[in-house]
């Protein structure tokens, strides 16, 4: 296993036993020190596509870390993280990356009170993930909607109770075919608040 895979699972075991259990600081903590590692990598690397791997990883840690700091109320560490974020997934070329990160960005201008500025990069976020079949491409699609129903939910956007139980029949019929339990969780708890609202 090469230093990359490793930091990879890292960040994987990170997500899965702190961040969905929303242990906010013990995610972080592993995130940083895989920050640093990546870094470090970075500057050791010359071969350009073992670079742009880096790259696509270094767009990944700072998407995970913006996420936990907005969750933690440290909206301008995160606003830091996200400018990363963006950075690196551009510089990495990976159309995922890439999709992730425009969505990421969106989530994190609307927590800012930039309602318009995130919405639109929501929905570029959205062109890029509808341009191809792969399962993190179905998996951004999906979680598109959920913020969606989510946005409505909190008020963010005008939408009738109807449109956001539709907006969760979106994310589940892509969700469940990929099977994606952390957003078909979501899903069904968006549409459950706006069919208790109704």
């Amino acid at each position: 296993m090469s230093e990359l895979e490793v930091l990879q699972e890292k960040i994987k075991v990170a997500l899965i036993q702190y961040e969905q259990k929303e242990l906010y600081e013990q995610a972080l903590k592993v995130y940083e020190e895989v920050e640093m590692k990546l870094s470090h990598l970075e500057r050791e690397t010359n071969t350009s596509m073992n670079q742009d791997l880096i790259y696509k990883e270094l767009a990944q840690i700072y998407l995970r870390k913006a996420s936990m700091l907005r969750a933690m109320q440290r909206i301008s560490e995160a606003e830091q993280a996200n400018q990363s974020e963006l950075f690196y997934a551009e510089k990495s070329g990976d159309e995922i990356a890439f999709a992730q990160s425009l969505f990421s960005t969106g989530v994190q201008k609307i927590s800012t009170g930039e309602k318009e500025k995130g919405l639109d990069y929501l929905e570029k976020a959205k062109a890029v993930f509808r341009t191809g079949n792969t399962v993190d491409h179905q998996q951004g699609l999906g979680w598109y909607w959920i913020i969606q129903a989510d946005l409505a939910n909190a008020g963010y956007t005008k939408r009738s109770k109807e449109e956001i139980i539709q907006y969760g029949e979106q994310a589940l019929s892509i969700l469940e075919k990929i099977n994606n339990p952390q957003g078909i969780k979501r899903a069904k708890a968006a549409q459950k608040q706006a069919l208790k609202e109704l």
